[in-house]
C-alpha cells in the first residue's frame, strides 16, 4: 500500500515509475512504536547506519514522552535519492497514530494521506 501511494503521488506530479535506471530513487522507512518498543520495516530503505540512527531517534521520541496512556504511532520517512551520487535530494517524514482493526479501505486512505503529506513540498522540475 505504501508503494502504491508513493507511486500515485509522484505519477500525479509527472514522474513515471521504472524498475531500474530512473532519474531518482525513492526509498522509504516505516517505523512503528509505542511507549516501550520500536520496530522498523527497512526493506525499501537500506540497512546502513543512517537507517539505524533514524530508528534510534524515533525510539527516543516514542518513549521519552510524558504520556501515561498507551499509544501506538507510525512514522513514514521518504527519501528521494540521486541514484548516481547516492545523495539524498529530499527527506521528509510524517507520524500518525495507528488505528487498531481498521478496514483495508481505511488503511489505504490513511496511508495515501500520510504519503501525500510527506511529499507535499516535492516538486518535479523538467
Amino acid at each position: 500500500m505504501v508503494q502504491e501511494a508513493i507511486d500515485a503521488n509522484l505519477t500525479a506530479k509527472g514522474l513515471k515509475r521504472v524498475a531500474e535506471g530512473g532519474d531518482v530513487t525513492v526509498a522509504y522507512l516505516i517505523i512503528v512504536g509505542n511507549n516501550v518498543t520500536t520496530s522498523a520495516i527497512n526493506d525499501y530503505f537500506g540497512y546502513g547506519s543512517d537507517a539505524m540512527a533514524l530508528i534510534d531517534k524515533a525510539h527516543k521520541a516514542y518513549t521519552d514522552i510524558d504520556q501515561r496512556s498507551y499509544f501506538e504511532a507510525g512514522t513514514l520517512l521518504i527519501d528521494i535519492v540521486d541514484p548516481r551520487t547516492q545523495k539524498v535530494l529530499k527527506r521528509s517524514c510524517v507520524t500518525r497514530p495507528i488505528l487498531q482493526n481498521a478496514s483495508a479501505e481505511v488503511r489505504k486512505a490513511r496511508i495515501q494521506e500520510a504519503v501525500n503529506a510527506a511529499l507535499k513540498g516535492v516538486r518535479i522540475e523538467s
